[in-house]
């Protein structure tokens, strides 16, 4: 599987709207009304989870002052793989001047024997906010799989006016 999610706002009357939204399954993005100037949107997977070899690419860019919050509906299971295949998510996030995005993206559960790569790319702009987090969670403890995986390697960069302001690396 290979699938894409790429969304840009803009300014429409005082209000954030969205002004380009693509995506191929399994994912998908709802948007809801605006409320005050922010836009709430929902960002949904139908797939039952991650395998060896699949990519997913995100690309989430903001116009200057317009605010987006958007929000995800489940969690990402990385299920058990072969040796030697591993899926791998990327994404891409731009804030222009005056903007501000908040976005916890789908907490990963990474089951028996998974692996993962994902990469997190954010620049920013001047006067912007940004609210972000990751969720990890090191397999499911009921089934006796807490820390079970084969490996997770996680990078998020995050630069304002391609300065480097903060990276993180996390290899376990």
């Amino acid at each position: 599987m290979h699938a894409t999610l790429s969304l840009s706002t803009q300014s429409r009357n005082g209000r954030t709207v969205l002004k380009e939204c693509y995506a191929t399954p399994p994912l998908k993005l709802i948007a809801l009304p605006p409320h005050k100037h922010t836009l709430h949107a929902v960002q949904m997977s139908s797939s039952p989870g991650l395998l060896a070899g699949d990519v997913i690419d995100t690309s989430i860019t903001l116009a200057a002052h317009t605010s987006l919050a958007l929000y995800t509906q489940a969690f990402t299971r990385v299920l058990s793989m072969n040796a030697g295949g591993a899926p791998r998510q990327h994404t891409r996030i731009r804030l222009a001047e005056g903007s501000s995005l908040t976005f916890l993206p789908h907490p990963l559960v990474l089951h028996t024997g998974s692996t993962l790569h994902q990469t997190t790319e954010i620049t920013l702009d001047n006067n912007t906010e940004l609210l972000y987090g990751e969720i990890l969670a090191a397999g499911r403890v009921r089934n006796g799989e807490a820390f079970a995986f084969e490996r997770l390697s996680s990078r998020l960069n995050i630069r304002h006016q391609n300065r480097l302001l903060l990276t993180d690396n996390i290899q376990w």
